[in-house]
């Protein structure tokens, strides 16, 4: 009754089912992924050993305090910009390194950098006195934190 005319009629071929190799069956694909999870957190920890230090906008200020006191305003420069990068709130690195500006005679460099030194003292919170606290039993924003 299969015949070529007929193609309806033709039988059709069984597929197979995927099966996994026996190299690959149950305990041994366990351990497989317990070594490569073991392999990836060990890279991530040498990753994270290895990057390098975030630099410290303290030191890197006193070194520039320090160059600009020898006299050498560019190495002073270079510090506080580094200082600046490190922590670009933080008002007194914009205020030493519109100095060494000022030092290397760029002027309006040194203007901008006063302005965001300004801005960068103004940005900072007072801390909360303690009569503010006291005031409105207690419920001031400020306070809770």
């Amino acid at each position: 009754m299969a015949d070529a005319r007929y193609p309806m009629l033709r039988r059709r071929k069984r597929r197979r089912r995927l099966t996994m190799p026996a190299a690959l069956s149950g305990a041994r694909v366990r351990l497989l992924a317990i070594g490569l999870l073991c392999l990836i957190v060990v890279g991530v920890g040498v990753a994270l050993a290895l990057r390098p230090p975030k630099p410290d906008a303290r030191r890197l200020l006193a070194d520039s305090l320090a160059t600009l006191d020898a006299g050498n305003y560019s190495a002073a420069r270079t510090n506080a910009q580094a200082a600046v990068a490190a922590r670009p709130d933080w008002g007194l690195a914009h205020a030493v390194l519109a100095r060494a500006y000022l030092e290397l005679g760029d002027g309006l460099a040194a203007d901008a950098e006063l302005s965001r030194a300004r801005c960068g003292i103004a940005r900072r919170p007072a801390p909360p006195t303690p009569g503010a606290c006291r005031s409105a039993a207690g419920r001031s924003r400020r306070c809770a934190r």
